[in-house]
Formats: C-alpha cells, sequence, structure tokens
C-alpha cells in the first residue's frame, strides 16, 4: 500500500468522520475507496458524459424556436423543470455547507441571491 494511498484515506476517514455511509458525496475517490475498480469507475463517468451530451443535443434541437418541435407553452413547461432540478441540487448539495457556516443567514441569502439573479435576467435584452 503506497503512501499516498494511505493519505488519501486519511483524509477522507477525516472528511467523513469515519462514516462509511458519506462516501458517496465524495466521488470517484469514495467509490474507489468502497472497492470499485478503476475500469467500472471510468465506465460509469464515461456513460454519465455520453448520457449528459445526448440529453443537452436533444433539448437544443426541441427547444429552438425556428424547430417547431416544441411550442412556447412546452418550452415554458421545461425551463420551469429546469429551474426546479437546479434548485433541488442546490439545496441537496450546497444549503447544509452554507448553513454550517451562516446559520441563520443562510434562507435570506439564497433568496436575494435568487432575486439578484432574476433581476439580471429581467434586464438582459437576449432574453426578452
Amino acid at each position: 500500500m503506497s503512501v499516498k494511498y494511505c493519505i488519501t484515506v486519511r483524509k477522507i476517514k477525516a472528511l467523513t468522520n469515519g462514516r462509511s455511509d458519506q462516501l458517496r458525496n465524495l466521488g470517484s475517490s469514495g467509490l474507489r475507496i468502497a472497492g470499485w475498480p478503476v475500469k467500472r469507475v471510468m465506465l460509469m463517468w464515461s456513460l454519465v458524459v455520453l448520457v449528459s451530451a445526448a440529453a443537452a443535443a436533444a433539448g437544443y434541437i426541441m427547444l429552438d424556436p425556428d424547430s417547431g418541435i416544441i411550442g412556447p407553452a412546452g418550452q415554458a413547461y421545461a425551463q420551469a423543470f429546469a429551474a426546479g432540478a437546479l434548485l433541488t441540487m442546490l439545496v441537496d448539495t450546497m444549503l447544509p455547507e452554507s448553513f454550517e457556516v451562516e446559520r441563520d443567514l443562510t434562507g435570506g441569502l439564497v433568496v436575494l441571491g435568487f432575486a439578484g439573479s432574476l433581476g439580471l435576467a429581467a434586464l438582459s435584452p437576449t432574453l426578452n
């Protein structure tokens, strides 16, 4: 066992407080510590890239206003779904970490951030 591997294991155990159920939050490193072979990890991430690229291409084609595949109502639903997915990801991954630092200010700061992003989007000439 190499010194680098031992140091990585110690760092991961320190990050997860020794709890193996938190290894899922550490990405490929957690999978390797859990015993996944390198080929399996690489195959999994390759499939994630391919599926993401296919979804991006399909979304680009379907949401193009000139294609006529999806009308304005369909585009609105797709954008609302994407916004909900973004909020879900944000809440699931980032808010617990920010709550550890900011405590009671977290919710207000999130609201201000989204209000600011909506304000900038409203001012953008390409979206109007």
